[in-house]
């Protein structure tokens, strides 16, 4: 045998030592890398620990998760996972199995149940049902899908993760970091780090697993030309209590995202208790690698439409725009939002110095934003197609249209 040297098939090695019934497990540093063929499977009450840069790496055509928890049907507990790169390699798998038809055409589960089997997803590590779970100090590396996905977990902190991309395969889609499904409750995230081409952290309550979502913090997401920061989704089940504060970066879809998957009517979704504090984004370059969409004329905190938000806080939102002069905020059509605070923002629109070039690759897109935005030739605030019970503005430092509203607002409070 030559463990550890980059060929030999590994996994046997490293499941005894996870089956070993020890509760601190430790992969030893190998000569080249770590090579997996198939999920390896951490029990109860378990601490795996790995150099910070010790590399774990999926075979070719292995086509599967690389780590996951034993009992993902049944549950586990007091489940621990610190350092290594968990190289998923996915050049070397099945292509990206959630989009299709050159990612224009969603794929969608037969079963919820199936997300408990081993049906190939693209993940690379997955966790459901697990009762006090840590992932820290980590590197995960090139998916074909999402890098961290759990799903009903509850006491829950993921912490100091890097996402080390590519381009995906076969494009630039569908590349969560952190994703959360249904049934989460009671967790942190925080410093999370990396280029991804899907949501960073992804907080979505009907998606491959069903259920609210409650109870959660996002602090620290660092990212440059990103696809987004942060998303949260409610179609059948609500998200609520959630706190997300500390974001830097520049993103090319939205920085914040709050909407529905299915944009239909008759299912609303149902958002309770936001707090968004210390945000300082801005759009980034929608380049042809990143595939289709006229991103560039979403907003950095955009609400779609069809949902319902009691409360919503947005605290020292600050933006410095070089590249797509579209609103800060938006509120889409049919939603209903019972407050909305707005307090210690700053925007500047710098697309109109010299020193930056006006709308590089976006011409069409820019007329879009000026014929919507009513030719005020600025970059709004906000602009609302909605309808908000309550908005209240305190110390928004812009020097342009502050509000354009195509909507209902029935309280309105501005102070400086």
């Amino acid at each position: 045998m030559h463990i550890g040297n980059g060929t030999y098939d590994d996994t046997n090695y490293l499941q005894e030592l996870l089956d070993s019934g020890k509760r601190h497990v430790y992969f030893p540093q190998p000569e080249v890398c770590y090579t997996i063929s198939r999920p390896l499977l951490i029990h109860s009450n378990t601490s795996l620990v790995l150099d910070r840069f010790t590399e774990i790496k999926l075979k070719a055509g292995s086509d599967c998760i690389m780590l996951k928890n034993a009992d993902d049907r049944s549950g586990n507990e007091n489940i621990s996972v610190s350092g290594g790169i968990w190289n998923f390699n996915n050049k070397e798998q099945a292509p990206n199995p959630i989009c299709t038809n050159e990612g224009r055409e969603p794929f969608m589960l037969p079963n919820k149940s199936e997300y408990f089997s081993d049906l190939y997803l693209g993940v690379a590590l997955r966790f459901s049902h697990v009762k006090n779970l840590t992932l820290k100090a980590l590197t995960v590396k090139d998916p074909a899908t999402f890098g961290i996905q759990i799903g009903f977990v509850e006491y829950f902190t993921i912490s100091d993760i890097t996402f080390d991309y590519n381009l995906g395969n076969p494009i630039a889609l569908n590349m969560d970091g952190v994703h959360l499904d249904g049934g989460c409750r009671y967790g942190h995230i925080e410093n999370v780090k990396g280029t991804t081409h899907d949501d960073l952290v992804a907080i979505n309550a009907d998606d491959f697993a069903s259920g609210p979502i409650s109870d959660i913090t996002v602090n620290g997401v660092y990212s440059e030309s990103c696809h987004s920061a942060v998303r949260l989704l409610s179609v059948h089940y609500p998200v609520k209590n959630i706190s997300v504060s500390n974001v830097y970066g520049s993103f090319y879809r939205y920085a914040i995202c709050i909407s529905k998957f299915y944009e239909t009517e008759e299912v609303r979704g149902s958002f309770s208790n936001l707090v968004f504090k210390n945000i300082a984004v801005s759009k980034a370059p929608l380049l042809p690698k990143y595939g289709v969409g006229k991103w560039i004329t979403c907003a950095p905190l955009h609400i779609g439409e069809n949902v319902d938000i009691d409360v919503l806080s947005v605290e020292n939102l600050s933006r410095h725009e070089t590249v797509s002069p579209v609103e800060s905020i938006y509120v889409g059509e049919n939603t209903n939002i019972g407050v909305l605070s707005a307090r210690d923002c700053v925007q500047h629109n710098l697309l109109n110095h010299s020193d930056y070039v006006k709308g590089v690759g976006y011409k069409d897109d820019i007329n879009e934003l000026r014929e919507r935005n009513k030719d005020t030739n600025d970059m709004p605030f906000l602009v609302n197609k909605g309808t908000i019970r309550h908005l209240n503005f305190a110390g928004i430092n812009t020097e342009e249209t502050l509000l354009i509203n195509d909507g209902t607002i029935h309280n309105q409070t501005v102070s400086y």
